[in-house]
């Protein structure tokens, strides 16, 4: 029963803490995300997502666009039968949006100074698990945001050592070995 009870300020205090972070703190930045060409097929992004342990691949379009190829691309291109061997270019330019007709209308950009609370209501409110973090003067990217960062960031508000990535928490041996200082 008590630990019912504190669940509501434990949920306020997480709130309270989203609402206060911003993006900047916790996104991967554009150093620690893996890229690929337009020209590279499907299965090799996919080969980099695994081989790198990320769950999004940056695509350096050559006009100067960005977007991002995802696990769910990689079930939206089985579903409908792609070919491994098609180009990341090929398939992002032919790719069906659910339930919007363009990428303009389901923008997936924010920038860093966004609240981690208004980047989750944009990743609920558009069903997607990564955004695209732009500067917002260059519009070039400086990062990306992903659902399992926001988790990482809420669960780490009230915490004496938060977790500061994936990579660090596997490199654990033991909770005495997993300091962040």
């Amino acid at each position: 029963a008590r630990g019912l009870a504190g669940i509501d300020s434990e949920l306020e205090a997480a709130k309270t803490g989203a609402d206060q972070t911003r993006v900047s703190v916790v996104m991967k930045t554009l150093e620690s995300v893996p890229t690929c060409k337009p020209t590279e097929s499907l299965q090799q992004a996919m080969s980099t997502m695994v081989s790198t342990k990320q769950n999004a691949v940056l695509v350096k379009q050559g006009d100067g666009e960005y977007s991002l190829l995802t696990p769910r691309c990689a079930l939206q291109a089985l579903a409908a039968s792609i070919p491994p061997e098609c180009s990341v270019g090929e398939f992002v330019a032919s790719r069906a949006f659910t339930s919007y007709n363009t990428a303009s209308e389901c923008p997936r950009e924010i920038v860093p100074d966004l609240r981690l609370l208004d980047a989750a209501a944009i990743m609920t409110e558009r069903s997607l698990h990564h955004l695209l973090v732009q500067d917002p003067k260059t519009s070039r990217p400086v990062g990306i945001l992903s659902s399992l960062d926001l988790v990482r960031a809420v669960a780490s508000i009230r915490s004496q050592r938060p977790f500061a990535s994936l990579g660090w928490l596997w490199a654990c041996k033991g909770p005495s070995a997993c300091t962040v200082w």
